[in-house]
């Protein structure tokens, strides 16, 4: 229960997840990139990630009434129409009916929720034609529907392949239930974690400044919760194997179990020792998401092998007792064939032949 209660404070964070986008404010203060994005937003009044580009398809003589009605929008400062205009053939400046573009400066960040209610009301207010809303608060706003609404279809359909790839590897029903929903933990913790470190900034002094922006970037988090999905995955399927080894040769499930973990603990901590040193030299980079990516993987490698894989998955595995290994019942001359199948590998193992 204490390995269990430290995972839950530690995946507590994760629910002030917020995405955004990756920018210069990843790179070090001192970078080119940094320091003219820097002055570019000290010099001009609407920086421009704060600036929404708006395109009317088909606009008509009803433009200034959109205008208006987009300026009495809330976080809104200021609106300008771009004139548009195509050069004749003599030279001169042909006014044609060409899609409008019209520049809206939002008072409030892109990344912040503000910009993306922003973002939304612009595509609500009704407008001369179809209206396409582009910069970098509408960017963050369709990326993150997009993973929103891909994600839950992915996490089924890797749960799915996974419960039916356990299944057949420990021949039980309830071991992939269990491993899985250990995984989804340590997962959490990660993943809170991360959150706490580099959305929130507590990490600022321990991994080296990087400028905390109050969101992440979602692919690249994305990125380092599969790699520590994976690795997850990995170190309960070595584990579990052993153990069933031992289960199948005519032990108990709890002798099984420490057998298991005695005969596997030293290799897996060495392994995930071995991951957290080689990923953690990435902290050591003046790239915020590199230092995102390098933290990452190691703190889960070390969480899950010594706090998950060390405690928690025992200690589940031996209350569940032989639960652990319980399918669906079998009938009939199949089911005859693997009990004796099974009754012969014990005796053959007790009798040492």
């Amino acid at each position: 229960m204490g390995a269990l209660a430290v995972l839950v404070v530690m995946a507590w964070p994760a629910g002030g997840l917020r995405f955004g986008a990756i920018d210069e404010r990843t790179l070090p203060a001192g970078a080119s990139a940094a320091a003219a994005a820097a002055e570019v937003r000290e010099r001009f009044e609407v920086p421009p990630e704060r600036v929404q580009v708006v395109v009317l398809e088909r606009p008509d003589a009803n433009l200034e009434e959109y205008t208006a009605a987009v300026a009495r929008l809330p976080h809104v400062g200021a609106v300008r129409v771009v004139p548009t205009a195509r050069v004749g053939e003599y030279g001169y400046a042909e006014h044609k009916r060409l899609p409008t573009v019209v520049l809206v400066a939002a008072a409030v960040g892109p990344d912040t929720a503000e910009g993306a209610r922003l973002v939304d009301a612009l595509r609500e207010t009704p407008a001369p034609g179809s209206v396409l809303v582009g910069g970098r608060a509408a960017q963050i706003t369709d990326t993150n529907e997009a993973v929103r609404g891909a994600l839950p279809w992915v996490a089924v359909a890797m749960c799915s392949s996974l419960l039916a790839a356990l299944t057949a590897f420990t021949r039980s029903a309830m071991a992939p239930l269990k491993a899985l929903t250990v995984a989804v933990v340590s997962l959490g913790a990660s993943l809170g974690l991360i959150v706490w470190t580099f959305q929130q900034g507590h990490g600022a002094g321990a991994l080296g400044d990087f400028t905390v922006t109050g969101s992440l970037d979602a692919s690249m988090l994305l990125f380092t919760l599969a790699v520590a999905f994976g690795l997850s995955i990995d170190y309960e399927v070595f584990l579990l194997g052993r153990i069933r080894e031992e289960f199948d040769s005519g032990l108990d499930n709890r002798t099984a179990v420490v057998e298991g973990i005695s005969r596997t603990g030293r290799l897996m901590t060495s392994a995930a020792v071995a991951l957290a040193i080689s990923t953690a030299a990435m902290t050591t980079s003046h790239v915020s998401i590199l230092k995102l990516i390098g933290a990452g993987i190691a703190s889960a490698a070390i969480l899950d092998a010594l706090l998950v894989r060390g405690i928690l998955v025992p200690a589940v595995m031996t209350l569940l007792g032989p639960a652990n290994w319980w399918k669906p019942v079998l009938t009939g001359r199949r089911r005859r064939g693997r009990h004796i199948a099974a009754s012969d590998r014990r005796a053959a193992f007790r009798s040492g032949t």
